[in-house]
Formats: C-alpha cells, structure tokens, sequence
C-alpha cells in the first residue's frame, strides 16, 4: 500500500513538472535546429524530428492534452 502511495506521489510531481514545463530539448538536433548532411559537408536544413524548433514536447504534458 505505500508503495502505491509513493508510486502515485512520484507520478503527481511528474505530472505537475509537465504542466509547468511542457517542453523538453529535441533528442535528434539537440536544440540547433538543424539537421546535418551526411553526404554533402556543410549541407543542412531544418531537423525533421522537431521541424527546426529545437524542443518536442514531453510524454506526461501530451496525456494531459498540452501540445
């Protein structure tokens, strides 16, 4: 019983860090925004994971409909 107590804890603070910072750095650009070539040196365009924002939004903010 009080690990479901402590397990409900944990998932409540997680919750509310979400829904004060809905935004986490994009893991394929790393917040440059870019995407490089690997074929051309010096080719780039906009990162396709996050379309050139450098931040994606986080697991918990998107099941509480933050987008």
């Amino acid at each position: 019983m009080e690990a479901l107590l402590l397990l409900a804890l944990i998932a409540a603070i997680y919750l509310g860090s979400c829904a004060a910072h809905p935004y986490r750095a994009c893991g394929a650009c790393g917040r440059s925004k870019e995407s490089h070539s690997t074929m051309f040196k010096g080719a780039f365009g906009a990162c396709r994971s996050c379309a050139g924002r450098g931040h994606t939004v986080r697991l918990g903010a998107r099941l509480l409909g933050k987008s």
